[in-house]
Parts: C-alpha cells; sequence; structure tokens
C-alpha cells in the first residue's frame, strides 16, 4: 500500500472522529420511549373553551384543529405547560404562530411503535422557563412552556397529529382534521392512558363511534360485532378475523340457541353462520331501529314509530306492542316491572313485563334503576330513593340520601345491602339501612352510569368511558378509562375467561379482570 494510500486513509479516518454526529440523530435515538401519558395542562383547573373538530364562525366556518384550554380570568397567562409524554422536539419557536405566540412540537414514539406529535401553540417564555432546543429530549411532565398573553385571550391551543411536516399547523382547516392527521385530544390521551396499564389485554376501535347494538359473545369467547356497513368476527384476543358486508342497515345482532342473528332496519332478520353467511331469513311486520332489551328472554325492539314491539325467543312471534314510547336512553328490566327513562331524562314510564303501561312520572332530573331482592323496581332520583312494587305504588326506601337522578347509580346486593353513587362518592348502607361507609372516587363518573355487583366488588361503567371498580366493604380496586361522550352506549361483560370486555364509544376493550379488579375479585 502506498504511502500516499496509507495518509488518505488516516486523515478520511481523523474528519469522521473529530467532526459531530448530527444533534438531531443522538436525541431521536436516546429519548426516551412513552410510557405514560398525560394532559399538558391540570384539567381540574382549566377549561376546555373550544373543543376539538368545532366549525369557528371567528375563522369563516373552519374545523379546530386541536383543543383550547383556559383558566379563569386574569389566572390564566403564565400558567406552566407540561410535556404530555416524552419525546423529542421536532419544532420549538416562541414566535411560531407570530403574534398569536409560540409554538412546541414534540414527537412521541410509543411502546407499541406508536408515533404520534403533540403540538402546544399561543405559548411562550419567561425568565425561569425556556423553549426546549430543537431535537432535544423531554420526559413526560417536564415544563416546556407558559401559557403566552395571546389574542383574543390568554389559552392553551394543544393538538395531536398523527403525521407531521415538522411546521405548526394552521389551528383550522377547511376540510375535517381527521382526514388530514388531526385527532381528538381528549380521545388519544385518555385511550392510551388505558392502553398502558398492565391489565390492558387487547382493544378493537370500530370505523364508527356509537355502534347500534352490543357485540355478540359467542361461547368461546370471541365476538361478532356490527360496525357501521360491515360484520365482523373478533377474536378472544381482541383479533379482527374477518370481515364481510352487510346488507343493509343494521340494528342488531343477538343470539339465540347459539346461532347468531342479525336484525335490519327494513325488518328482516337474517340468522348468519360463524363468519357472517346468511343460512334463513324472514320478515317483521314493523320496521325496528334500535337494538332489543330484554324481558326474561324475550327481545323487546323500539320502532321507528315510537312503538315497543316484544318478541318471542326466537324472534318470529309478536307476543305484546305497545304505542307512543318515545325515546328512551335507558331501560332497566325487574322481576315484575319494565321502566323506561326517555332521551330528555324527564320522564320515566312504567310498564308491565306484559307490555301494559302503568303510569308515567315526571323526573326532575333523570333517575338510576335497579331491582331490590324482593323482584320490586328500584328508582333513585334527585327526590330519594324509592321502591315501587308491581302496582306501580311507591315507597321511600331508604331517608337522607345524596341526591340521585342523572349522574347517579344505584346497586342492591341480595342481603339488602344498598350502595349510592353521585358521581363522585359511593355511600353504603348495610341491609338495616345504617351507613356503613362512604368513599370518594379518584375520579368524577359522569355519563349515564351502571353499576353492577361482581364478586367482592361493584363495577361501576358509563358512558363517558369510566371503569371503576370499588370493594363493597370499601376501597378502590381498579380504576381507568377509556375515551366516551354523550353519544356513547356503554355495554359489558365479563368473561368466561376472566376478561372484561367493555364497549363504548368506537372501542371495545379487553380487561384482565383479577389484574385490574385485585381483591375485588374473589
Amino acid at each position: 500500500m502506498t504511502t500516499n494510500r496509507l495518509f488518505c486513509i488516516a486523515l478520511i479516518t481523523l474528519i469522521l472522529t473529530i467532526l459531530p454526529v448530527p444533534e438531531h440523530t443522538n436525541a431521536q435515538e436516546q429519548c426516551e420511549t412513552a410510557t405514560t401519558i398525560t394532559y399538558p395542562i391540570d384539567t381540574t383547573l382549566f377549561t376546555m373553551v373550544q373543543d376539538y373538530g368545532v366549525a369557528s364562525p371567528r375563522h369563516q366556518g373552519r374545523f379546530h384543529t386541536g383543543e383550547d384550554w383556559h383558566l379563569a380570568e386574569g389566572q390564566t397567562a403564565g400558567q406552566p405547560v407540561r410535556a404530555i409524554a416524552s419525546g423529542v422536539v421536532t419544532f420549538s419557536g416562541p414566535n411560531g404562530w407570530g403574534r398569536d405566540g409560540g409554538v412546541i412540537i414534540i414527537q412521541h414514539t410509543f411502546e407499541d411503535g406508536t408515533i404520534i406529535w403533540s403540538q402546544y401553540g399561543h405559548i411562550a417564555d419567561n425568565e425561569s422557563v425556556t423553549f426546549p432546543s430543537r431535537f432535544s429530549c423531554v420526559e413526560a411532565g417536564e415544563i416546556i412552556a407558559v401559557v403566552g398573553d395571546s389574542r383574543p385571550a390568554p389559552h392553551l391551543h394543544f393538538e395531536i397529529r398523527v403525521a407531521s411536516d415538522g411546521t405548526p399547523g394552521p389551528g383550522y382547516t377547511r376540510a375535517d382534521p381527521f382526514t388530514m392527521g388531526w385527532r381528538r385530544p381528549a380521545q388519544f390521551v385518555a385511550n392510551q392512558q388505558a392502553w398502558s396499564q398492565p391489565s390492558h389485554l387487547w382493544h378493537v376501535i370500530n370505523s364508527t363511534f356509537y355502534p347500534t347494538t352490543p357485540p355478540l359473545v359467542l361461547n368461546d369467547n370471541s365476538m361478532m360485532v356490527i360496525d357501521g356497513a360491515l360484520l365482523r368476527g373478533i377474536t378472544i384476543d381482541g383479533r379482527v378475523l374477518w370481515r364481510v358486508a352487510l346488507e343493509d342497515a343494521a340494528v342488531a345482532i343477538t343470539g339465540y340457541q347459539g346461532n347468531p342473528y342479525i336484525t335490519y332496519a327494513d325488518g328482516e332478520i337474517v340468522r348468519v353462520d360463524f363468519e357472517g353467511n346468511p343460512i334463513e331469513r324472514w320478515s317483521l311486520d314493523f320496521l325496528p331501529d334500535d337494538a332489543p332489551f330484554y324481558v326474561g328472554n324475550s327481545p323487546v325492539y323500539p320502532t321507528a314509530d315510537n312503538t315497543l314491539v316484544a318478541l318471542s325467543e326466537d324472534q318470529r312471534e309478536v307476543l305484546w306492542r305497545v304505542e307512543d314510547i318515545p325515546d328512551f336512553s335507558h331501560v332497566h328490566v325487574s322481576e315484575r316491572l319494565i321502566a323506561l327513562v326517555n332521551t330528555f331524562g324527564d320522564r320515566l314510564r312504567i310498564l308491565t313485563r306484559e307490555g301494559t303501561l302503568l303510569e308515567t312520572v315526571t323526573l326532575r332530573d333523570g333517575a338510576s334503576l335497579t331491582t331490590a331482592p324482593d323482584g320490586n323496581l328500584i328508582v333513585y332520583t334527585e327526590g330519594g330513593l324509592w321502591t315501587v312494587d308491581g302496582n306501580a305504588t311507591w315507597q321511600e326506601r331508604l331517608s337522607d340520601v345524596p341526591d340521585g337522578g342523572a349522574g347517579s347509580a344505584v346497586a342492591v346486593l341480595p342481603d339488602g345491602a344498598t350502595y349510592l353513587l353521585d358521581g363522585e362518592t359511593v355511600t353504603a348502607y348495610d341491609p338495616s339501612g345504617i351507613q356503613a361507609w362512604n368513599a370518594r372516587l379518584p375520579i368524577a363518573i359522569t355519563g349515564h352510569i351502571t353499576m353492577i355487583p361482581y364478586d367482592n366488588g361493584l363495577l361501576i361503567t358509563s358512558t363517558h368511558g369510566h371503569i371503576v371498580v370499588v370493594r363493597q366493604t370499601g376501597g378502590i380496586c381498579g380504576v381507568t378509562r377509556i375515551f366516551g361522550d354523550d353519544r356513547a352506549d356503554v355495554w359489558h361483560e365479563l368473561g368466561t375467561d376472566d376478561v372484561l370486555r367493555v364497549s363504548v364509544g368506537d372501542q371495545i376493550i379487553g380487561i384482565d379482570w383479577q389484574d385490574f379488579a385485585g381483591t375485588c375479585a374473589g
């Protein structure tokens, strides 16, 4: 080898040794994987003043790409803004939005390989908080800026994006922001928090936010799910095994003698095999517009003309009809009565199990419902806790109880022990009616709430996605939340495989019951 060649090799080696490695390469490789996620501000203090996806009159009807958060008047500017999760800073500009303030964008890589970008707008620095440099690493909860004093009033604009060109977004778009890569922050944060819990086994995301019917759980704990125009087969571990196109708009998938049946909005019922292929069909003489509830084994369908129609177990014979039953938000069937709370929460209709309307009661603010050990109906309203017998005779069950109504729940054990939830606190009464304990929940439960005894616990679920287990003797066993809202329905079932399946909004989640419920599970 010649001397010149040796010299060239040595020179190249020296250059490569002393040249700095680009900062962003090191940062991206060294930044921590995101294992936890939270909001950039304290949502118990801040209020959302503009939601994701709403059309703004100030911006010619364009759609908001994030969420705006505001504190009390005069207190918002200067409040700390924190990184929602560990990641690498891809944009950092105190004047990123000009006179509308600064912008920071952070790229986050989660343990499952998901990559998203969080954006923080209308922010500033001060003498104690400096914007992080581009390509630097930040940790979850690290203060990266403060809320700036920007127009029209100080607030934080917070975004989640699944695609980014590294520059601040416009804040508003003429097209649907979802199709352009923005996601609802509240939904993303809540779901990611739930999925990071050890008890989370799997989740399935539907294409529609409020499915028309609960899943059908089969004998092997697999599921068949109506998702918009599709019927999907879901394995016991949450994988989509197959999907077939539905013939028309479907309102329900039900089971009878181990076979699945699809009910269509045009009144046709089709028995299908376990891959969704039709086997036989027949037509009803009415148009169902929602999934049925059950009186014993008999499905009862609401119809498009405000009629309830009860069918035989095989769905071939009409047992009874009752007209003039407007849309209802929830229903409970006791051993003697059917109780329906209307959509507005101001009417309670009580029927016999044979379809005779006994009375319509005016409510001040909704009601929650359950069954007493003797089979009577229990109604928990803003005015108290009541027992209603088979003749629709009301009697106060307990006195001096917290207000019920909308946002409340009631559960009664076979021995008569009673549990009331007012959204924030569970109050327990022993079988004699004496208050035994109360416990404030770690999170406020909102939406329509159900509270069901399971094992040694009480499972609390809500249409806003809350899932909580409380010990019947006091104490909290498990807490999580997936995203839901007032449009959602809630359904749950504890399978023979000890997996709690919960459906809220566009998601079905599988939770390890023993791990989640802990000492409440046995």
